[in-house]
Parts: structure tokens; C-alpha cells; sequence
């Protein structure tokens, strides 16, 4: 899946808002068994109303570090390193998104992929109460196939 799923094409706006007008394109995918997670992935990016909100697919190649910290009756919990960050703010100098290095949480459920975007919409896209962990995006273990959120 991971070569069919190009990195997010982000458009930018004065004040750190995402243009509302450009809309938030996230890939082209033509295979029929991705267009759940394209689709899925695109309505939480137009629901972003800032870079911080914005809900991104990372290739899992690009986790690092991915220890297993937890394990219960219906997901695994891992911790994760080697992502470029989690997106933060606009920079007009380096013409391009400022991102912060975070350990992330992966977290794969068992039998994920009839129930992965139900669990995946219960997240916050906004900090609401501290405490809560936030579904930054998805990705998909190349060699389990099975889809991971990204939380933080």
C-alpha cells in the first residue's frame, strides 16, 4: 500500500491555516481496496483548521525504534521513534511545514482492518482535555498489512 499512497500535498495560508479553498488533497489512489482509508484520511484533513490538526498517512518505513509496551484483548501498543515530526507550524523561509520530533504510540488492533476507521474516528482531531492522546494519522505494516494509528 505504501507505494501507492503519495505524502500529503499541504496547502498553506496566511496565520498557520490550511486553504479552505485549495482543499487538502491527500493522495490519488486508484486501487479500489484503499479507497475506504483515502477517503477516510480526506474528510479529516478537511476538517483541519490549522497544521497541527492535520490528519497525515506515514509509511511505516519511516517509524523507527517500534517496541511492543503494551498488549490487551484487542490491541498491541507500541512505542515509536524516526518520523520526521509531527507537523507544528508554517515556515515562509524554508517554504515548507515545521515539524516537531515526538515518540509516538502505534496502536494495531487485532483483527484491524473491518473495524480500523471506527476506532481511528473515536480520537480527538483537537486538543480537548489534557491527557487524551491524539490520532495524529494512520499507516499500514507492510508486512502484516494491518493499519496503525499514530498517536501522541
Amino acid at each position: 500500500m505504501n507505494s501507492e499512497l503519495l505524502e500529503n500535498e499541504i496547502y498553506y495560508n496566511e496565520n498557520d491555516e490550511l486553504c479552505l479553498n485549495c482543499g487538502n488533497l491527500y493522495s490519488h489512489v486508484e486501487a479500489d481496496e484503499f479507497k475506504n482509508i483515502h477517503d477516510f484520511i480526506k474528510s479529516q484533513q478537511q476538517k483541519a483548521r490549522s497544521p497541527y490538526e492535520f490528519f497525515e498517512w506515514i509509511p511505516y518505513e519511516k517509524f523507527e525504534e517500534v517496541t511492543q509496551i503494551g498488549k490487551g484483548g484487542f490491541a498491541t501498543i507500541y512505542s515509536a521513534t524516526g518520523i520526521k515530526g509531527i507537523l507544528r507550524h508554517y515556515n515562509e523561509e524554508d517554504n515548507g511545514f515545521f515539524r516537531y520530533d515526538a515518540a509516538v504510540a502505534l496502536k494495531r488492533l487485532h483483527d484491524s482492518n473491518d473495524s480500523f476507521l471506527n476506532e481511528v474516528g473515536y480520537y480527538p482531531v483537537k486538543f480537548k482535555d489534557k491527557g487524551v492522546l491524539r490520532c495524529f494519522g494512520i499507516s499500514q505494516n507492510p508486512q502484516t498489512k494491518e493499519y496503525v494509528m499514530f498517536l501522541n
